[in-house]
C-alpha cells in the first residue's frame, strides 16, 4: 500500500513525466496526466495482489474492447501465457497481435519500428519506451526507489523448484533443526501436526525465493483433495505441486516408515491424473536413524509417475564435529 508520502511523490512524478509524454502522444496535458494516474493506480493494485508480474502494454488509441484494466484480467492473460496487451484511452485491453513477448529487447525493436509508446511492468517497476528507447521509469509501489528491481542472491525460477528445495535444505533447514526436534539425541520429532512444521517452513522459503511465480499452501483441487504447496508461474501458466511428508517418530509416538514414501508417491500420481499439473514432487523429511535412511529409502522406478519425482531429506541431529568423528571412524574401518 502506498503511504501518503509515497502517493504525493508518485503524483508529482506522474505530473513531471506527463509533460513529455503528452506531447509524444499528442494529448492534452491534463488528459494524459489523468490517464497515467489511473493506469499507475491499477498497476499498484496488480502488484499488491499478484506480485512480480511482467506485462507489456502497447498504447493504441483506436480499438474497441470491453476488457477492463484490472489485476483479475491481467492475471487471466498471464495464466494463459499472454504477456503483451494493447491499451486504449479508456484503459480497455485487447490482445496484441504483432508483439507476443514482453522481453525488453523485443519491446525495443518493435517500438522503434512501429513508433508506439510501450509501458512494461515488472513487479513494482514501470518502464516507458518511446520509439524503442527507454525514456522513463516509475516505481509504482515505492516511488522514492531509483534502482532497478534486483532479485535476491538465492532467487530462482519456478521451473527450478527442486533447486529451491535443495537451497532450503542447505541454507535454512540446517540452521533451525532444533525447531523440529523434541528429543534430538534420540531423534524424536515434535508432536502435533509434525508435517505442518516442515510444510510451513518450505512454503515461506518458496515465497521468498521464487521470482517469477506465486506460491499457495493447502489449495483445494477440483477433485476435493488438498495439495500441500502449489507454485504457479506468472507468464507461462505452469503449475507445480509439492507434496510434503515426514518419516520417523514424534513425541506422541506417531511413526512413519518407508510405506509413507509409497503413500506420497501415490498422492502425486493421483494429482497428476486428476489435475492439469506440469510436475508433482514428493518431499520427505526423514527423522529416522541414518542407517534406516540409507537402506530403506528406495522406491521402485516403476511406481514413479511420468512428470513426478521425489526426494528424501535426512534430518541432521548431530553437530558437525560429531559427524566428522563418525566419518573418520567409518573411513578407518573401511581402510
Amino acid at each position: 500500500m502506498l503511504s501518503d508520502m509515497d502517493r504525493d511523490i508518485l503524483i508529482q512524478t506522474i505530473a513531471d513525466y506527463s509533460i513529455e509524454l503528452s506531447g509524444v502522444l499528442n494529448m492534452p496535458l491534463n488528459d494524459f496526466k489523468s490517464w497515467l494516474t489511473i493506469f499507475c493506480d491499477q498497476l499498484n493494485t496488480t502488484y499488491i495482489n499478484c506480485g512480480a508480474m511482467v506485462v507489456a502494454f502497447v498504447f493504441k488509441r483506436d480499438f474497441i474492447s470491453s476488457i477492463e484494466l484490472s489485476y483479475d484480467n491481467l492475471n487471466r492473460f498471464a495464466e494463459s501465457g499472454k504477456e503483451v496487451v494493447c491499451i486504449n484511452l479508456d484503459h480497455k485491453l485487447a490482445l496484441c497481435s504483432d508483439l507476443q513477448s514482453a522481453d525488453e529487447l523485443e519491446i525495443s525493436k518493435y517500438g522503434e519500428a512501429s513508433k508506439n509508446v510501450i509501458f512494461r511492468l515488472e513487479g513494482e517497476l514501470l518502464k516507458i519506451y518511446i520509439d524503442g528507447r527507454l525514456a522513463k521509469r516509475i516505481n509504482i509501489a515505492h516511488p522514492l526507489s531509483v534502482s532497478e528491481v534486483r532479485f535476491s542472491k538465492n532467487s530462482r525460477s519456478c521451473k527450478d523448484y527442486k533447486l529451491v528445495i535443495e537451497d532450503h535444505r542447505k541454507m535454512r533447514l540446517i540452521n533451525i533443526m532444533d525447531t523440529y526436534w523434541s528429543d534430538k539425541k534420540n531423534r524424536i520429532l515434535k508432536g502435533g501436526r509434525t508435517e505442518d512444521i516442515f510444510q510451513q517452513s518450505l512454503f515461506e522459503w518458496f515465497q521468498l525465493h521464487i521470482h517469477d511465480g506465486h506460491t499457495k499452501i493447502e489449495t483445494k483441487t477440483n477433485a476435493g483433495d488438498r495439495t500441500d504447496i502449489d507454485i504457479y508461474a506468472f507468464f507461462t501458466g505452469q503449475h507445480y505441486v509439492i507434496e510434503v511428508k515426514w518419516l520417523g517418530i514424534n513425541e506422541h509416538n506417531t511413526s512413519y516408515d518407508a510405506d509413507r514414501i509409497i503413500e506420497g508417491i501415490g498422492q502425486i500420481k493421483t494429482y497428476l491424473e486428476r489435475e492439469p499439473i506440469n510436475e508433482a514432487y514428493l518431499t520427505c523429511y526423514d527423522g529416522r536413524p541414518e542407517e534406516d535412511h540409507i537402506t530403506n529409502s528406495h522406491v521402485e522406478e516403476t511406481l514413479i509417475p511420468p512428470k513426478g519425482d521425489y526426494i528424501i531429506i535426512f534430518l541432521e541431529s548431530e553437530s558437525a564435529s560429531k559427524k566428522g568423528e563418525q566419518y573418520a571412524y567409518r573411513s578407518k574401518l573401511e581402510s
